[in-house]
């Protein structure tokens, strides 16, 4: 955006040109482009729409098939650079075609025809109106009078009651360029908003110009729009919610920074809506785990997705080849041995996905549009979820176990402490390892998984299948790491006290005398695991360390005998 254009001069341009030529230059100069591949809201689909409704209800038709369709609206449906039919996110409005009658004979519309007295009635007295566009919600509706539809590009009024109508533009084309204005000029635009009093309005209206455009009017709005260098002013001076006094839209963050110098103003200026935002983090941050070591200026350029999605390729020694898949709001893995795990799935689509390694081994990552990012340890399946922020659309491991996490606007370097992470990983390498149908406990590992996350009923089935009756199973002797190891991460959570409790009671059987007879699948006496166990608590823990954790205590209390 090199050359500074003058909107105070946008009245005298856009007389220039044909019919919408200053709508293309508006667009251009703003930033829009069709994007690549757009399929255009094709015009037939308005009907065929209100086709089918009309044969749900029976009804005859909301149209005047002897009306003709001004040659404007044919031409604006056709422009290979409209914006809205290419995009119509940007506008929050409906188009209608062909144009519906107001008053509305099915109902439709909201709008009714012109009421008596009405300055726009023509000399014919015909009422009605042609409704070409609409508020999302029809609380507004755009329309033409029925007597001019057969001019080339009649004014437009706008519909802001029952029987209300008010002046909105001279002709169909100037409409589509106050609606473009409206819209894409905060969307693509840095921004200022202010309270305007009188004085500043004083000010605005002396420095800069008139657009030479009708107020916009919508949802109680009447806005006045003034050009200036690289800058476009919106005063609102209508009852709107939704709009502030003072809207200062400007092609550059400098633009608007001199406007705001030229009104004696000091405003805090905001970055369009259509940028990629800023990273969030900031070198320091850090969580459970994880701590920015370096923000830098370059950016990370996000894989281009493959078929079925983004991918990306596990691929580390002793562990089988597997490919990441994030499509929609989920991942899966694939693996040509176990077919396909699906690992998550949230609301979000997501964003990027990684694979690589920490300093404990392979891992993999995914990253959402909402910032969040979870992490997974491919040895022991745990992951963790670290809150990014925005600005992050790639991910990368780096050879020397750091997460790169970024954008187009920068780059975030994670220290990465697997321990922090991934509190279970230690334990849950070794349940994967286990065969827990040959130890007669093929339900443990989903028990053990409903345990973690606080499931009550979960622990009490843990209980009556690892509680020692008549002898200590070798399932309930490699489970108590396990469970020690939730039971200290739950805290006080609603397992803390169930879970060492039966903790307690596999250490008294042990130190009983039970689970002395080599175990049928690892040989070795489940009673001496256990009581290695124990010792080592013994030696952790002293009676001050648990004063406040009256469950922890009893444990203690078990492993001393």
């Amino acid at each position: 955006m090199g050359e500074i254009i003058d909107y105070g001069r946008f009245a005298e341009r856009r007389r220039a040109g044909g019919r919408w030529e200053a709508l293309r230059r508006l667009q251009e100069e703003w930033g829009y482009r069709v994007p690549e591949g757009a399929e255009p809201w094709r015009r037939e689909l308005e009907d065929e729409h209100r086709a089918y409704v009309r044969d749900l209800a029976g009804r005859a038709g909301d149209t005047d098939p002897g009306l003709p369709v001004p040659a404007a609206l044919e031409e604006w449906w056709d422009l290979p650079f409209n914006s809205f039919t290419h995009s119509p996110g940007l506008y929050g409005t409906n188009p209608a075609y062909p144009p519906t009658l107001c008053p509305d004979p099915d109902g439709y519309n909201v709008s009714g025809g012109l009421p008596a007295g009405s300055p726009y009635l023509p000399a014919n007295g015909d009422a009605r109106l042609c409704m070409f566009m609409a508020e999302n919600q029809h609380c507004n509706e755009w329309a033409y009078l029925a007597a001019e539809s057969g001019e080339d590009d009649p004014k437009v009024l706008v519909g802001v009651g029952d029987d209300e109508w008010e002046f909105q533009a001279a002709s169909i084309s100037e409409f589509f360029l106050l609606l473009a204005v409206d819209r894409l000029c905060s969307h693509f635009g840095w921004t200022a908003e202010e309270d305007a009093d009188e004085a500043l309005l004083d000010r605005v209206r002396a420095r800069y110009p008139s657009l030479g455009l009708a107020p916009w009017r919508e949802l109680g709005a009447e806005v006045h729009l003034y050009g200036g260098p690289d800058v476009i002013l919106f005063h609102e001076a209508g009852d709107s919610l939704h709009r502030p006094g003072l809207l200062v839209c400007g092609r550059t963050e400098d633009a608007v920074r001199a406007a705001a110098r030229a009104l004696g103003e000091d405003w805090e200026v905001f970055r369009p809506e259509a940028l990629p935002p800023l990273l969030a983090l900031a070198e320091g941050d850090e969580g459970d785990g994880w701590a920015v070591a370096a923000v830098l200026d370059e950016p990370l350029e996000a894989p281009a997705p493959e078929a079925g999605g983004l991918r990306a390729t596990i691929d580390a020694d002793g562990y089988e080849p597997a490919v990441v898949i994030g499509s929609g709001g989920g991942v899966r893995v694939e693996e040509a041995d176990e077919g396909v795990a699906q690992v998550a799935e949230r609301r979000p689509a997501v964003r990027a996905v990684a694979a690589g390694a920490t300093s404990a081994g392979p891992a993999f990552a995914a990253v959402w549009e909402d910032g969040l990012a979870r992490l997974w340890d491919v040895g022991s399946g745990e992951s963790a979820d670290v809150r990014l922020g925005p600005g992050i659309a790639a991910l990368a491991f780096a050879p020397d176990g750091r997460l790169r996490a970024g954008g187009p606007t920068g780059t975030a370097v994670l220290d990465l402490d697997p321990r922090g992470l991934w509190p279970f990983r230690s334990v849950l390498t070794l349940f994967r390892r286990l065969d827990w149908d040959a130890l007669g406990a093929p339900a443990f590992p989903g028990l053990f998984a409903a345990a973690r996350g606080g499931d009550a009923a979960a622990v009490a089935d843990l209980d009556a299948l690892l509680a020692p009756g008549g002898d200590l199973s070798e399932a309930a002797s490699f489970a108590l790491l396990g469970l020690l190891a939730v039971a200290e991460r739950d805290g006080d959570g609603p397992v803390h006290a169930e879970l060492l409790d039966l903790a307690a009671r596999i250490v008294a059987a042990a130190l009983a005398g039970k689970g002395d007879a080599p175990g049928p699948v690892h040989g070795a006496p489940p009673g001496d695991r256990v009581r290695e166990l124990a010792a080592e608590v013994r030696a952790a823990f002293g009676a001050d360390d648990v004063a406040d954790d009256p469950a922890m205590a009893r444990f203690l209390a078990a492993c001393a005998g």
